[in-house]
């Protein structure tokens, strides 16, 4: 068992007492507006989990959106937004080529 209770009906998960087991932790790069931390932080919770994670976001509207979102859903403690970019081990910086309102469109140079 995962630590996750499941309701009689096989439906959706039921809260229950937040156990080790039910604990994901995620680093995620390129996160853009947070879609997928922000359902997976709202998943667990329901389910009596808890999500631990950092979310990468080089871009600066997008990463203020994405931490506005989680402030909007109580997961401020779950998700932590840092504007960041990934990049292969002994690079020390990169510049970001990106048109402002266009999330998800980015280089690194």
């Amino acid at each position: 068992r995962d630590g996750c209770a499941q309701s009689a009906s096989g439906g959706r998960p039921r809260p229950r007492k937040r156990s080790r087991r039910c604990r994901l932790s995620v680093l995620e790069g390129g996160a853009n507006l947070g879609s997928c931390l922000i359902w997976a932080g709202a998943a667990l919770r329901a389910a009596g989990g808890f999500l631990s994670s950092v979310a990468l976001e080089p871009m600066l509207e997008a990463a203020e959106l994405f931490e506005r979102s989680t402030m909007d859903n109580g997961l401020t403690g779950m998700v932590q937004v840092e504007r960041r970019a990934l990049s292969s081990p002994g690079v020390t910086s990169a510049n970001l080529q990106y048109i402002p309102g266009r999330h998800g469109q980015a280089s690194l140079e």
